[in-house]
């Protein structure tokens, strides 16, 4: 049976945000906890936005789960999406991405029904495999922020 036979059908659409250049196919792209330019652009932002991007990936820290297969680093063929029935996760992660976008990045907004296999999930979030280019077509929506 299929991982994503047992998740609720509340869970879907999967939603994520995603980083990096509008030209940049948005399933090739890392989410807000996992792109580089973070820390460029934090440093050199007014004190009250650092202090806010930072408060918010201490909650994240202290309250979302690192899926055991993100553990290590480098690029992963998988990405993690947010459940739609995730809650407070949600209301969190739309201001973080919203504090980021004010930074200047290029933070986009995605959400898809069918993200691909599911290797991973709990309460909050699943992990999925990136589409493999050229072997399928990408099924999602999105908008940049």
């Amino acid at each position: 049976m299929s991982a994503s036979l047992r998740i609720p059908q509340a869970a879907r659409p999967f939603v994520r945000f995603v980083v990096g250049s509008e030209s940049a196919p948005a399933h090739t792209l890392d989410g807000v906890f996992r792109f580089g330019d973070a820390q460029d652009c934090v440093p050199h932002c007014l004190p009250e936005k650092h202090e806010a991007i930072e408060a918010a990936y201490v909650w994240f820290n202290q309250h979302l789960i690192v899926p055991p297969l993100l553990r290590s680093c480098g690029r992963s063929p998988t990405a993690c999406w947010f459940r739609s029935d995730a809650g407070e996760m949600l209301v969190r992660i739309w201001e973080l991405a919203n504090l980021l976008r004010d930074l200047g990045l290029c933070v986009r907004y995605v959400w898809t029904n069918h993200p691909g296999p599911i290797v991973s999930y709990d309460e909050h979030q699943i992990v999925a495999r990136r589409p493999v280019p050229g072997r399928r077509c990408d099924c999602y929506w999105e908008m940049s922020l």
